[in-house]
């Protein structure tokens, strides 16, 4: 693993890893230029602004910039946001298999969700179906001609409404009634 110093990763596009020090919890993205991508994360830790993930900001509001690592992984020279996407899918699903406590990634879209009931002590996942059969949102992103964290977003405006499992043609029905 290629490990920069805070100012220069490189600008090209390419899979990223996130480490916490303190906690050795890790998050792993994707950028088509990952200074850009680093520049974001290096603010984005220190105002706490922008963060999706309730697990890093939660860290981020007991730390200090210094506490966390910034990483290069893998560059991919010319690689598109979709043969990004895959690659991050494959990083997620190899560092969560290994060390799932330490990911910080809130969903891993390789792996199918199966839904559970709201009320738990957990939040309930959603899971999207293709002829009755869970799929990966990367498979459904394919589908439906989006990036994953498309289909992650979609997800979520889904569970806002209590809804955990939708099929793969509900939502490329909506897709070409909101393009339309």
């Amino acid at each position: 693993m290629k490990t920069y110093q805070l100012s220069t990763p490189p600008r090209m596009p390419g899979i990223y890893l996130i480490r916490h020090k303190p906690t050795d919890r890790l998050y792993v993205g994707r950028s088509l230029d990952l200074f850009r991508r680093y520049s974001d994360w290096k603010l984005s830790l220190t105002t706490h602004l922008g963060i999706r993930s309730s697990a890093i900001k939660e860290l981020a509001k007991q730390s200090c910039i210094d506490d966390w690592e910034f990483s290069t992984l893998i560059v991919y020279p010319g690689a598109t946001d979709e043969q990004l996407s895959e690659y991050e899918n494959r990083a997620v699903s190899k560092i969560g298999g290994s060390s799932p406590d330490r990911l910080l990634n809130t969903i891993m879209p390789s792996t199918p969700q199966t839904p559970r009931p709201p009320g738990g002590t957990t939040s309930p996942k959603s899971v999207i179906t293709l002829e009755g059969k869970p799929t990966t949102y990367s498979s459904a992103a394919k589908i439906l001609g989006c990036t994953p964290k498309q289909v992650q977003k979609r997800m979520a405006r889904y569970r806002g409404r209590g809804v955990y499992e939708v099929e793969v043609e509900e939502l490329k029905t909506l897709s070409e009634k909101y393009r339309a």
